[in-house]
């Protein structure tokens, strides 16, 4: 591990329980970072919560009740649907498929369900509302029945039926999460390609042709995960390196993973003057910028 000038700008915001990885992350309005942490063996799902200044974990191993009382993240898989105002709002899955059913909104500061909906599936972030739908079945033939209904009560607020058109203009007028949220997403470029001329001459040194990169340029920054592959008697390894470079300088790099039996791609993002990334798929990391 390497780290350059501006390594007392990081700080690990959340680490894991051993023989658990960290699988995704939002943000609410608040800026509080919500996360979903799962077993490696995939059968246990929860949640944690980091406030907004990336130092104090709010909730921890918090999961779902399920059904009979019992804790849904243990065998039950659930996940990370989307957030609204200050909560985040869970899912969980239908049977073992990927098909995402059911609505819990759960406050981190409180930690506990506020409202619940298992009877519909989430279509849309609206705003202010969701757009959501119910299966079901007519003349032996599926179909969805749409609701919008209010993102921090989970009141019904409009009764669509099988209107998919109206449901599908709704759906269109849908901002991104990654917008929603005030979140900067890496792309992902072959170095082969170039990257944009004010910051080519600052990377020939560390990243290679034959190397994948995701970035992210905003004003002065840039920032790179490069990605290698190394072939090995028992398969390939991956590894990925960030680089972060500040007004033409490289100011910070650390090693997002190393060994990894997959490539750990999407690990890194920027919020506002933090940028927050994922170490070995166990600890998360704020970066002050």
């Amino acid at each position: 591990m390497m780290r350059t000038i501006g390594s007392d700008a990081a700080e690990t915001a959340y680490r894991t329980a051993c023989g658990s990885v960290i699988w995704s992350i939002m943000f609410l309005d608040n800026g509080m970072l919500v996360g979903e942490e799962r077993s490696e063996g995939g059968r246990k799902t929860s949640f944690f919560a980091v406030a907004a200044d990336g130092r104090n974990v709010v909730m921890r191993d918090f999961m779902l009740p399920g059904p009979a009382g019992d804790d849904a993240g243990t065998g039950v898989m659930t996940g990370l649907e989307t957030t609204a105002a200050h909560l985040c709002l869970l899912h969980r899955y239908h049977g073992q498929g990927p098909e995402h059913v059911g609505l819990w909104a759960v406050d981190p500061v409180a930690g506990r369900v506020v409202w619940q909906r298992p009877d519909v599936s989430f279509a849309a972030h609206l705003g202010k509302n969701l757009l959501v739908y119910r299966t079901g079945s007519f003349a032996g033939f599926p179909e969805r029945s749409y609701l919008v209904i209010d993102a921090v009560s989970g009141e019904v607020v409009e009764q669509l039926g099988d209107d998919a058109g109206r449901a599908n203009m709704l759906r269109m007028k849908a901002l991104r999460e990654e917008d929603r949220q005030g979140v900067v997403l890496p792309g992902m470029r072959r170095v082969a390609e170039g990257i944009a001329a004010q910051h080519r001459n600052l990377v020939d040194d560390e990243f290679r042709p034959e190397s994948a990169y995701e970035y992210i340029e905003r004003d002065d920054l840039f920032a790179g995960a490069v990605h290698r592959i190394e072939q090995t008697a028992s398969g390939a390894v991956f590894s990925a390196e960030l680089l972060v470079y500040r007004n033409g300088k490289k100011w910070f790099s650390d090693t997002i993973c190393t060994g990894s039996s997959q490539p750990c791609m999407n690990y890194f993002l920027v919020r506002g003057v933090h940028m927050y990334y994922i170490r070995n798929r166990r600890e998360l990391v704020s970066l002050h910028l």
